[in-house]
């Protein structure tokens, strides 16, 4: 089955890099694909005089256009290819690999050593940067647009259901052949055969009537006879074979994450100083924890931040109250590995274990 690995990239160097360890790894350039911007790529056909033209590492850029045109192929889903396209955008260079599934795990791990991003955390950065941003204070001769104050607000709280069905499938069977297969056998048989013997004796003697009656011409006769072998075959039913099919029914338990939307109410501007709560609460406490653990390795702050709030979500939740982290270890790392595929569970879990001791007052 093949299995397509996509990645958003920051810059085109960065970009260069991931097409270039590819194809070190053995992935065929046919299978590789660098998307932009379709101004971007008009600007780099009139720089090439109305050719594509190559960079250094021999790569060619494509339209994004050609992403939506795959979608249905590739298997993403339309809100994937809305943050794609949006990051692409703003600047950024889109890789797609297409490769088997034996190799799709090194892929994603190329994509990753080289800062692809994490597509629906940056999502998020931008939905908080678009509503974070107020409009400037107008100079003099021009005009702005005045604030406005929202009266009511609607949030869609989702939650996802978990429906099981069924569907038949192939699992192997029985072919059965029948040919043909000779061997070779001996049997003994005895055969008679009869031979005439002719003898000749010297007698003298008187002739006796019985000679003289057999004194004249005549011919006597005596024929030999012999046996000889006669064989024939006899086919004859000796075993049979019988195929059936016979029918067996076991419980399977399906193990899935639901996702719900979760509405956090802040008040704030009562008269008294701002508190923070929630994960903010504790944010200057994880840049620390960062910066100790994790700060030499070379990796933002923000590679970080998806486990930081994924660990405070688990020390917040009163279904894991009470529970002792090496026995929800494993549940977690699952948890985490379906969220986050790209991200690997030891690079993480030490981030991800103090955010849920703080969130539960531990430490």
């Amino acid at each position: 089955m093949i299995n397509t690995v996509v990645g958003l990239l920051d810059n085109r160097s960065e970009a260069e890099k991931v097409v270039h360890d590819l194809e070190r790894e053995g992935f065929g350039r046919d299978h590789i694909h660098v998307m932009t911007s379709d101004v971007e790529y008009e600007r780099e056909l009139g720089a090439a005089g109305g050719a594509q033209k190559e960079s250094g590492l021999r790569f060619v850029l494509s339209k994004l256009g050609l992403l939506e045109e795959r979608r249905h192929e590739i298997g993403l889903p339309a809100e994937d290819i809305r943050y794609y396209s949006e990051g692409v955008r703003r600047g950024g260079l889109l890789v797609t690999v297409e490769t088997d599934e034996s190799h799709a795990d090194r892929a994603a791990e190329i994509l990753e050593e080289h800062g692809a991003v994490n597509i629906e955390e940056r999502a998020g950065q931008w939905q908080q940067t678009d509503m974070t941003q107020q409009p400037t204070m107008g100079k003099a001769g021009t005009t702005t647009e005045p604030m406005r104050t929202a009266e009511e607000a609607k949030i869609p709280v989702v939650e996802e259901e978990l429906k099981v069905g069924k569907r038949a499938v192939k699992r192997g069977g029985v072919r059965v052949y029948t040919h043909v297969k000779e061997r070779p056998v001996d049997e003994d048989i005895t055969l008679r055969e009869e031979h005439v013997n002719v003898e000749r004796h010297r007698v003298d003697r008187p002739v006796s009537d019985a000679d003289m009656a057999a004194f004249k011409e005549g011919t006597i006769e005596l024929t030999e006879t012999g046996e000889e072998a006669v064989a024939s075959k006899e086919a004859r039913v000796v075993e049979e074979v019988t195929v059936s099919k016979g029918v067996t029914e076991h419980i399977e338990t399906i193990h899935d994450t639901l996702r719900r939307t979760e509405v956090d109410v802040e008040e704030f501007g009562r008269g008294a100083a701002e508190t923070p709560s929630g994960f903010e609460r504790f944010d200057a406490d994880f840049r620390q924890h960062y910066s100790t653990h994790f700060g030499n390795q070379g990796q933002p702050y923000d590679r970080y931040l998806p486990a930081y709030r994924f660990g405070h979500a688990l020390g917040s939740d009163p279904a894991y109250s009470g529970k002792d982290w090496a026995a929800l270890e494993p549940d977690v790392r699952r948890v985490w590995e379906k969220k986050q595929p790209s991200s690997k569970w030891d690079q993480m879990k030490n981030a991800i274990h103090y955010a849920w001791e703080r969130a539960r007052g531990h430490r």
